[in-house]
């Protein structure tokens, strides 16, 4: 989607098996379409030749996760220092269970996935900023 991270992102993609919590595949989405201008049809394509590649893993939300992710939220969120997201929350319990890195550009993610032992990989943010 032309983002500063877009590179990165693809590489990382391409170097290795990248899993995604099914919650990053909603707001990608939510984000190409409402914010973007994508067509939906477009990003489907995009996400079934990725899929054919095995470049991604989508991984659902159990019930676990689910508890896992609603800890991490209630232990780490601040709404003026640490407004994780529970989206963000099932990311990290994603990350967590299977043992992967996490790649964002969110400062309250990275700063919630360190404190939980995450390895991090610090993206550019929109502006091109690397938190």
């Amino acid at each position: 989607m032309n983002e500063p991270a877009a590179d990165q992102v693809e590489e990382l993609m391409r170097s290795s098996t990248t899993l995604l919590a099914s919650v990053t595949v909603a707001e990608v989405y939510d984000q190409g379409v409402r914010t973007k201008g994508f067509p939906s049809d477009e990003l489907d394509a995009i996400f079934e030749t990725l899929a054919r590649d095995r470049r991604f893993e989508i991984m659902n939300l159990d019930g676990n996760l689910a508890r896992r992710a609603g800890s991490l939220r209630a232990t780490h969120y601040d709404r003026a220092t640490r407004p994780v997201s529970m989206a963000d929350c099932v990311v990290a319990a994603t990350a967590e269970r299977w043992e992967y890195g996490l790649a964002t550009s969110d400062t309250s993610l990275i700063a919630m996935a360190r404190e939980i032992g995450l390895e991090v990989i610090a993206l550019p943010d929109s502006s091109g900023r690397r938190p």
